[in-house]
Formats: C-alpha cells, structure tokens, sequence
C-alpha cells in the first residue's frame, strides 16, 4: 500500500495481492490518517469479495453474505472512517462483471486483483456511533 497526503484529501493504492481488510486498517493507524473520513471514490480490480446485505427485523440486525471470485471492475466504494469506533470503517462497493452486470451491497472482505485507487477526505472531527434501531448511526 502506497499513501501520500495533501491537505485534507488523504490518497491510497492499495497493491495487486493485499486484502482490502488488512489495508484498510493499516490506513486507519497511519499517522496522516485523522479522526474521521469520507471515501470518496476508489477505482480498480478486485476479486474474491464477500457482501453482505442487510436483513432488518425491527431492532435485529443481521447479514446475508455471499462471495464472489471475479474479478470485478470496481465501479463504487463509499463509505465513513470513525477512528475511534470497535467497527473502524463502513463500506458498501458496487462491482462490474465480465458481462456488464452490477452486484452491490456492504464490503466484507476481498482482495486486489490489479490496484485499487482511493481518495478520501480527512477530518479532525470525533464523530462517533450509537445504536439506532439495531444499526450503527453517526451521532451527530
């Protein structure tokens, strides 16, 4: 992984090879990462990924996961970096396939297949969650 900083926008490529999980926490402890981001856009590859889909039943909360292997272009990635959080970031992504159909949902896991681009803006603010229904909601 590769990150360089300029003013508030915080710049990642994540390598051929790296798990999304792993490089995003190692994002989260480097230094130049603040309290708080917002993932503005990230291009690439990637294989193997498991989504999940959210199945809400009043205050229960649970996850339809399924893997995909891929590869996919990565089409969308968004999501809140909260530092200060157990669960330190929240992602959902939208994948391309060979046949230009789209699947989508919350990032679990995957890995690189070729690169991933990625830009987020960074903030001091210590924005934290509270439980809203059974879901993490920002608490502003």
């Amino acid at each position: 992984m590769r990150i360089k900083r300029e003013k508030d926008i915080l710049f990642a490529v994540f390598e051929e090879g790296e798990k999304i999980s792993e490089s995003m926490m190692k994002l989260i402890n480097d230094p130049r990462m603040e309290e708080t981001g917002v993932i503005l856009t990230a291009l690439g590859m990637i294989k193997n990924v498991e989504i999940g889909y959210g199945l809400y039943d009043g205050s229960k909360v649970d996850y339809e996961n399924s893997i995909f292997t891929g590869p996919f272009e990565l089409l969308g990635f968004s999501g809140f970096i909260l530092k200060g959080e157990e669960k330190p970031y929240h992602i959902h992504v939208y994948l391309g396939d060979r046949d230009k159909k789209a699947i989508g949902g919350h990032l679990i896991d995957g890995e690189v297949h070729t690169f991933i681009e990625m830009a987020i803006l960074v903030s001091n603010a210590k924005i934290k969650r509270e439980i809203s229904n059974g879901l993490p909601l920002l608490d502003l």
